[in-house]
């Protein structure tokens, strides 16, 4: 299950968007929902991962997580509510870990600028709501 998981993951998300966008469709709020939710699966990813890779211990998954969970959970918590916020922030992120972690870690960038882009079509819809 774990190895499947960690696989095939980027599909996995892919399946979830359309998901969210069957449910969604009609009430206009796929793009708010879809980064939200895309965001804390990634971050759950990122965080089970993190511990798959140090081991299980407290003190392991502070520091694992330090580089990439937590700075993924304080944009999560300040673009909640203002979504330009977490365009600008998760497309800085995945920027980021597209140029620090090594070419093998590919989808750790680009999910967060995924997610940044799903965060900028809800900013976008809420200011032309048409």
């Amino acid at each position: 299950m774990f190895d499947f998981v960690s696989s095939f993951w980027p599909f996995l998300i892919v399946a979830l968007l359309v998901v969210l966008a069957i449910v969604f469709h009609k009430k206009n709020t796929f793009f708010y929902w879809s980064a939200r939710v895309l965001a804390i699966f990634d971050l759950l990813y990122l965080a089970w991962e993190s511990l798959e890779i140090k081991g299980y211990d407290l003190n392991n998954f502070f520091s694992a997580n330090l580089l990439t969970s937590i700075p993924l959970l304080i944009i999560l918590l300040l673009g909640w509510k203002r979504d330009l916020i977490g365009a600008i922030g998760f497309v800085l992120a995945g920027a980021f870990f597209l140029i620090y972690f090594e070419w093998g870690d590919f989808p750790i960038g680009i999910v967060p600028i995924l997610i940044g882009g799903l965060f900028t079509m809800s900013w976008r819809k809420k200011q032309h709501p048409h």
